[in-house]
């Protein structure tokens, strides 16, 4: 009798309890990026651009960034508050960044695969769960990570409804960091040329700003210190074998380090290896729309995504958060009662949740070392590329367009 006069009081009251701890786990996220690491080094930077000092030199709290100088007018802005209150205010345009993205992803799989919007949101809250240690991981060290999955993720919608210039402000947006312009071949292929000389204008914008507000010689030397930095500590023979880097170029080079003598030289080595590998990576998307004259669509977008990071010269944990997208493009397509999807779903389980460290810091500190985040976002690519495969499939069989909703079948 006592259990069933709670269970009816939970289930008479579950939605304030839910919304409790949501809010409990938001103040939770808030406290952990207060005063955050990498923040207080961007904030800074911010006062640097506004005294007009080198914004690539290491500042007071001892870091320094490795950003395009427009994120150094972005962080100018937060400057002009107090810290802790452009602290609180960073976190809390972190939290809303990743309700709108859940949003925007829950209204393109509704709209694409014709899902019902029950099973979408089941599907966002595992796939949250799923990246969850990356999620705190990103917040307690106050990085720009989910803001530049949101800029990618808008650039995607505003070129699909044709709003260029908008997709183009985004995206130049999201070149904070250079890595997102491995995306571009995906608006290459897809012919968005008005969107590429947009973004390419909007660039120049930036760049222009910097150079007027530091003057020509000054923004070349300050350029020039950007190079070097990128070349001594992301691409470096220390940067690429560092062991919480998991990106394509660091899990080669570590493996071969068990297996031939190591030396500065084997960098490029390991530069060539990924980029074939990258390069064979996007061959699925290249035939799709060369052979088969199909438009990419959100699929071929999520590889990308995977691409990025294996490609990038520096993917920790925290950057991994941007395989929420991927994931759940995935997780919506291959969740089924079908014996070979349910095969295919535990191992995608089993990856992500070993990639994420949800077994255990000592089991995942050993894991990382054999670079088990890089093999997973392989094995995630590869589900992608599963998916591609199956679209142009059913073309070739069928003789026409094969839509999204009928995936799997």
């Amino acid at each position: 009798m006592l259990f069933k006069s709670i269970k009816s009081v939970l289930l008479q009251y579950k939605n304030i309890y839910f919304f409790f701890c949501i809010v409990i786990f938001l103040l939770y996220l808030i406290f952990r990026s207060y005063n955050a690491g990498d923040f207080k080094i961007f904030y800074e930077i911010g006062l640097c651009f506004r005294n007009k000092e080198n914004i690539y030199n290491s500042v007071p709290s001892g870091g320094k960034i490795y950003y395009l100088p427009h994120f150094a007018l972005i962080m100018s802005i937060f400057s002009f508050f107090q810290f802790h209150v452009a602290s609180i205010l960073w976190s809390i345009l972190k939290i809303i960044s990743y309700i709108y993205i859940a949003f925007q992803l829950k209204k393109i799989v509704t709209t694409d695969l014709k899902l019902n919007e029950s099973r979408v949101i089941f599907n966002l809250i595992i796939v949250f769960f799923l990246i969850i240690n990356s999620i705190i991981n990103e917040f307690a060290l106050g990085q720009t990570n989910v803001f530049v999955m949101l800029f990618i993720l808008l650039s995607y919608i505003f070129v699909s409804k044709g709003k260029n210039w908008a997709a183009a402000f985004v995206y130049s947006l999201s070149m904070i960091k250079v890595v997102p312009i491995i995306l571009l071949p995906y608006f290459i292929f897809n012919k968005r040329w008005n969107f590429i000389f947009k973004s390419f204008i909007i660039m120049v914008i930036f760049n222009l700003i910097f150079v007027l507000i530091f003057g020509y010689h000054r923004s070349t030397e300050l350029l020039n210190s950007y190079s070097a930095s990128i070349s001594k500590d992301k691409i470096s023979l220390e940067g690429i074998t560092f062991g919480m880097n998991q990106s394509l170029w660091s899990a080669s080079a570590r493996l071969s380090e068990r297996i031939i003598e190591f030396n500065s030289f084997k960098v490029y080595l390991y530069q060539i290896i990924s980029f074939i590998i990258g390069i064979l990576l996007f061959i699925p998307s290249v035939l799709k729309s060369k052979i088969f004259h199909m438009n990419l669509d959100f699929n071929d977008y999520s590889l990308f995504i995977c691409i990025m990071l294996l490609l990038s010269p520096d993917t920790r944990r925290f950057h991994l958060v941007f395989l929420l997208i991927p994931i759940f493009t995935i997780l919506s397509q291959i969740y089924s009662k079908n014996f070979r999807r349910i095969v295919i779903f535990s191992l995608f389980l089993v990856f992500v949740v070993i990639s994420q460290g949800i077994i255990g810091r000592g089991n995942y500190e050993i894991l990382r070392h054999y670079s088990i985040q890089t093999i997973g976002m392989l094995f995630l690519a590869f589900l992608n590329i599963y998916i591609i495969i199956t679209q142009m499939l059913k073309k070739k069989t069928e003789g026409l367009v094969f839509p999204q909703e009928v995936l799997f079948k």
